[in-house]
């Protein structure tokens, strides 16, 4: 709020009209009931200001938020507060430089909303591939049919390998349902799934952009842009660990999309080109069996990569008695902890990190302890 623009204070009135009483006569009995209004109506402008601002959280000063991804999200968003955001307590740990490989990492206990450890996990970063599951979560609430199909082309793929993008292995004429688009896109981080989902949603890659970052806009998130939905490299598409962590927090609330998520073999629809389908395996699962740390199962979530944003792994895990619970159950009980890294060193890197931090959930000296090592 621009302070040089307020109305005049009730004060100033009152230090008008003692100037004018020592004045006198007729003009001093006129300066009084001016005064008076003056200050009613510095008190009316007063409020309406207080109600542009604070009414729908839509609006500063009478004016509308862009949230368009050509308003950027870093200056519009900047004053906007949200309640998603885990909270800092004395007990936050931070995490040391040699404690994990990653350069960046949140830990997040999704039931108190608080963060039990970070290194840098509010500074900005590459999100390389866990840009997918922003992809995901756009795509999957704005279809209504995962059973409609989309034609896969060669504009979307013959790019993708001459960038050498991980793909889902689609072909050229091949009819492939939404729902099978959804899973390529997650588990073997198709960048083929993902164009195709941005075209058919919003008829181009920029313009699901758009759509993606209007999501952003929606989540209150303050550090994150897209400019793609592949998560291929941009200087300009970033995120924090933290904002990833939440995006992933509200995929878990949809029971389609933390299927998807947590989901570690999956085989397509038959198709002319596929006649046995394509059987996709998590990159994530692919790396664990889930049980690793004491105490915890890791369920699923989504790993990336690129030369400039490093291993990346977003991941999301439950406590777990192995002697009374059965792994079949745990996809029905509620995500307890979050937990997300980027730039680590090699493919195993992320694994170990998210073993090694969530075994401090159980067990808090785990990391002055015996860990995992990834190097």
């Amino acid at each position: 709020m621009d302070r040089q623009n307020q109305p005049t204070s009730p004060q100033s009135g009152e230090h008008a009209k003692h100037e004018e009483k020592n004045k006198g006569g007729t003009l001093g009995r006129l300066v009084v009931p001016i005064v008076v209004f003056i200050i009613i109506l510095a008190a009316a402008l007063a409020v309406t200001k207080c109600t542009s601002v604070g009414g729908s959280g839509n609006s500063v000063s009478g004016q509308t938020l862009d949230r368009s991804a050509s308003g950027g999200v870093g200056g519009n968003i900047e004053d906007t507060e949200s309640d998603m955001y885990a909270s800092y307590t004395p007990d936050s740990r931070t995490i040391g430089k040699n404690d994990i490989s990653s350069d960046y990492a949140i830990l997040i206990d999704l039931e108190n909303n608080t963060v039990l450890a970070s290194k840098k996990g509010d500074e900005k970063m590459y999100p390389a591939s866990m840009t997918k599951m922003m992809t995901l979560i756009v795509a999957a609430e704005h279809a209504e049919n995962l059973d409609d199909t989309f034609e896969m082309t060669t504009a979307i793929t013959d790019p993708l390998f001459l960038e050498n993008a991980s793909v889902a292995g689609f072909l050229n004429g091949e009819q492939v349902t939404l729902r099978d688009l959804m899973y390529g896109l997650i588990l073997p981080s198709g960048a083929d799934c993902a164009v195709a989902l941005a075209i058919y949603t919003a008829g181009s890659e920029a313009a699901f952009a758009d759509m993606m970052n209007e999501k952003v806009a929606e989540l209150g998130l303050k550090n994150t842009h897209f400019m793609n939905p592949t998560g291929l490299h941009d200087e300009n598409q970033y995120s924090t660990c933290h904002e990833i962590a939440l995006i992933l927090e509200y995929a878990l609330r949809d029971d389609f999309m933390r299927t998807v998520l947590s989901t570690y073999k999956y085989t397509t629809e038959k198709t002319p080109q596929h006649p046995d389908g394509i059987t996709l395996y998590s990159t994530m699962q692919s790396r664990m069996y889930g049980n690793e740390a004491p105490g915890m199962f890791i369920l699923g979530g989504k790993t990336g990569y690129t030369t400039e944003a490093g291993t990346c792994l977003a991941s999301y895990a439950v406590k777990y008695d192995k002697d009374t619970e059965k792994e079949d159950d745990l996809k029905s009980k509620t995500p307890g902890y979050i937990f997300v890294s980027a730039h680590g060193g090699n493919v195993w890197a992320p694994i170990f990190d998210a073993i090694n931090m969530y075994a401090t959930v159980v067990d808090p000296n785990a990391l002055e302890t015996k860990q995992v090592s990834a190097r």
